[in-house]
């Protein structure tokens, strides 16, 4: 038996060992992308409340709650999953952060709105220490992807890879 573990905070994980040698990296995909890698973990946005929109311009929704994130500034993108539309969800006040534990961890306090991957979220959606923000849009996904360490990589570097492809959902 052979267990992959990935937890959604780290940015690389390196996989060494005498047999094989690679990397997995984590890529942020827009939402209504096509998705791409070994897997992709789709993201939702959430907050502690959901009382968040104070106003909408056309297709842009403006937060009352701080955006936590590596890049709040830029805002968040969302795309409906009925409809399609995408809008851009942006707020005056922003936590900037590279680490999904502390972002989580502020969003439970009260602190804003952030953006998890979803099975890390879960037990906190369902505690209800956390709530869903825009429920029915897509945030896009975070995709994992691997690098060969070498130009050819080992045999055994290849069936991991084929193994996790097959297997690795």
């Amino acid at each position: 038996e052979v267990r992959f573990t990935f937890d959604a905070s780290d940015q690389v994980i390196d996989l060494k060992s005498s047999v094989f040698d690679l990397a997995i990296r984590t890529r942020y995909v827009r939402p209504g992308s096509p998705l791409t890698g070994l897997s992709c973990l789709p993201l939702v946005c959430v907050s502690k409340s959901d009382d968040l929109i104070s106003e909408q311009s056309g297709d842009t929704l403006v937060s009352k709650q701080a955006i936590i994130g590596p890049y709040p500034d830029k805002g968040l993108i969302a795309v409906n999953t009925a409809s399609g539309k995408e809008v851009r969800l942006v707020s005056s006040q922003s936590l900037a952060v590279n680490n999904r534990n502390v972002a989580m961890d502020l969003a439970i306090q009260g602190m804003g709105m952030t953006l998890l991957v979803e099975a890390s979220a879960e037990e906190a959606l369902s505690d209800g220490r956390l709530v869903r923000i825009l429920p029915d849009y897509e945030f896009g996904a975070i995709a994992l992807e691997y690098v060969f360490r070498d130009a050819l990589p080992s045999p055994a570097a290849k069936a991991f890879v084929t193994f996790l492809e097959t297997y690795g959902s």
